[in-house]
């Protein structure tokens, strides 16, 4: 781990908490109020976006300080992954398609566990999924999604791009477009 990581990594959640109803947690900490809490729940219903963005959409709170406190109410750490240097290898664990889909990012990758950075650690369903796929125990941690999108974008997409070019000379190999001892003697000239 690096610099970035917050104290207490080792603490990481080894299984997710049950579910929990963020709103209700904000409101009982004071974090928001009960009409602050109605009115996101109302723009969430217009919007279909979770809870948590809504709130921070709206002014409510500002998204570290959300973070903070999911770090905080699950017991996880909050990982600052912004100029992360990530392991690709590790990055790549699970398929970008899952990665992107549940906002997931594999940092860490030890011989008992993995250390799984979340931008909603409350999503019961994106654990369970990475737990299946990478077969080993899972130890939570919150991340920025904006963090976590643009590491994911860095790692799969240059990939993406390796891939694609790979592609593109193999066919251009395989169509004759390319005429190699022509290539190898204006080289050696």
């Amino acid at each position: 781990m690096t610099e970035h990581a917050v104290a207490g990594q080792e603490k990481a959640a080894a299984t997710p908490q049950r579910k929990i109803r963020i709103g209700d947690l904000l409101v009982s900490n004071g974090v928001i109020t009960e009409a602050q809490l109605m009115s996101a729940l109302a723009e969430q219903k217009k919007t279909g976006q979770k809870l948590g963005y809504t709130l921070v959409d709206m002014g409510l709170i500002d998204e570290l300080r959300l973070l903070e406190f999911l770090s905080q109410q699950l017991q996880i750490p909050l990982v600052d992954i912004a100029g992360y240097r990530a392991d690709p290898e590790v990055v790549r664990l699970l398929p970008e398609t899952v990665a992107r889909r549940y906002r997931v990012v594999v940092l860490e990758n030890r011989d008992q566990d993995v250390l799984l950075g979340m931008a909603d650690p409350t999503d019961l369903c994106a654990y369970d999924e990475a737990s299946r796929l990478l077969k080993k125990r899972v130890r939570q941690a919150v991340v920025r999604e904006a963090d976590l999108l643009r590491m994911l974008g860095r790692w799969y997409q240059d990939q993406q791009a390796i891939d694609e070019l790979a592609g593109e000379l193999h066919q251009e190999l395989a169509d004759g477009d390319v005429d190699l001892q022509r290539m190898l003697t204006s080289t050696a000239a």
